[in-house]
């Protein structure tokens, strides 16, 4: 009964926030720049996160000329990142003026998108857990932070690092793998350096509704020797853009019991508010498993700040 009511759960949460990404129009994508017919309209990307609707009326050499309801505009070439062309029709689907700046992970699990080439963010995660990473190419990024935790000692803060490659990166699918390393505070004991999770995360969607399905297996070294646990970390969750500066986020990881076939519930879910470069998430993480047994179920906040940069 209790993995029953695990899987409706699970399901009721996937589907409110991903649910009216079936109803998104497959847009066609293009870095030219060409007039389009009278049947389309054209959603302009810039570099520094702007969206344009309408349509180009004219390309010169160095500029385009570009008509939207409010009026032409005069756009340098290099200042352009990618068009969208989508039946005018179906322009309600693509409706806000900037992209959603933080698709590159959940709460705390990476989704399968990546930082594009030369652009990072600085997170930081509960205040005391800063990191910071970058994308060095469209298809591999580098993480790095340390913990900041006061009264324990500089020798005692945990420092993390978190590779991360994409093998497939497109319009409505990513899919990602990487690791999150992070060597535990030394009263952990000197045996036991290094912990982390291996993963492997795939996102289907835009970017303002999507799916994140992947699984991810813990391990540790200790006196030299590296071990991996035998059953894997399931993760499910989704993000859904609901207004021009706010999305819902859930992030559920079903979770092994020790060395059993056991798992457990455990359930992230969110307000993101962003600009085009800050997000703030602000949720509660919750042991499902611990509900449906009954009795006193304990609630974690959750909290983080992001901005994005480009160099």
């Amino acid at each position: 009964m209790e993995k029953k009511l695990i899987g409706l759960y699970v399901l009721a949460i996937l589907l409110i926030p991903t649910g009216s990404a079936l109803a998104d129009i497959n847009p066609s994508v293009t870095n030219d720049l060409y007039i389009p017919d009278s049947n389309h309209t054209q959603i302009l990307s810039m570099k520094d996160g702007s969206i344009y609707y309408g349509r180009i009326t004219r390309i010169d050499a160095e500029k385009i000329h570009f008509h939207t309801s409010s009026g032409d505009l005069k756009i340098s070439h290099a200042d352009t990142r990618k068009i969208v062309e989508v039946p005018t029709e179906s322009v309600e689907y693509y409706k806000y003026d900037f992209e959603n700046p933080n698709t590159t992970r959940l709460l705390f699990i990476p989704t399968g998108r990546m930082l594009e080439r030369k652009t990072g963010h600085f997170a930081n995660y509960y205040v005391f857990f800063p990191t910071v990473s970058y994308g060095f190419t469209e298809h591999f990024s580098m993480g790095a932070g340390v913990s900041l935790i006061p009264g324990i000692g500089v020798e005692n803060q945990a420092i993390t690092l978190m590779p991360k490659v994409g093998f497939i990166q497109k319009e409505k699918f990513a899919w990602a793998g990487g690791a999150m390393l992070a060597t535990p505070p030394l009263w952990w004991g000197k045996g036991f350096p290094l912990a982390g999770l291996i993963y492997s995360t795939a996102t289907f969607g835009s970017l303002d509704r999507s799916f994140t399905c992947g699984t991810a297996y813990g391990f540790y070294t200790e006196d030299g020797y590296f071990s991996i646990l035998p059953l894997p970390m399931v993760i499910l969750g989704g993000e859904a853009r609901v207004g021009r500066n706010v999305s819902l986020v859930t992030e559920n990881w079903i979770i092994p019991d020790g060395l059993t076939s056991l798992y457990s519930l455990y359930s992230g879910n969110g307000v993101r508010l962003f600009g085009k470069r800050i997000s703030v998430d602000l949720g509660l993480i919750v042991p499902v498993s611990w509900a449906l047994e009954g009795g006193w179920t304990p609630v974690a906040p959750y909290v983080d700040f992001v901005y994005n940069f480009k160099i």
